[in-house]
């Protein structure tokens, strides 16, 4: 997160595939995304320092308003990611009536406005107009955990 600067942005933006995400608050700070930390722990996470320096440099290329803004905090956090990294959407193959959709990890904010509408058919005609067969959680059935 950025100190606060002059409103420039008013859209989260962010490169499929390319580790960055950015969007401006109302107070002027930038939030931006991406890099890759490290665990401290089961429970503890660090934004990694080259992480940290490749996005603010990424950051600069792509929004050229933030060179020589000041980073005010970091964090880090976990995403977990399903063996096919796709997300699980659909019906619960043991609980009847209960609709999944989790395991988004890096493409939510691209899909998520689908899934909604799939879930929406789903939930108030029976069926989504959209094929939902291979984000199933029974793709994961045959997969034996070692």
């Amino acid at each position: 997160v950025t100190e606060p600067l002059p409103l420039v942005m008013d859209a989260s933006t962010g490169v499929e595939g390319g580790g960055i995400y950015a969007r401006q608050v109302a107070r002027g700070n930038c939030v931006l995304g991406g890099g890759q930390g490290f665990a401290l722990d089961n429970a503890r996470a660090r934004p990694g320092q080259n992480a940290v320096v490749d996005i603010l440099r990424q950051a600069v290329e792509l929004y050229p308003f933030l060179e020589g803004a000041q980073a005010i905090r970091t964090w880090s956090g976990t995403e977990g990611y399903l063996p096919d990294r796709q997300p699980v959407i659909g019906h619960s193959s043991t609980q009847p009536g209960l609709l999944h959709a989790f395991g988004f990890a890096g493409a939510g904010f691209q899909i998520g406005p689908a899934v909604g509408q799939a879930l929406t058919e789903i939930i108030c005609c029976g069926a989504s107009k959209t094929s939902l067969d291979a984000f199933s959680i029974t793709r994961f059935h045959s997969i034996s955990v070692a």
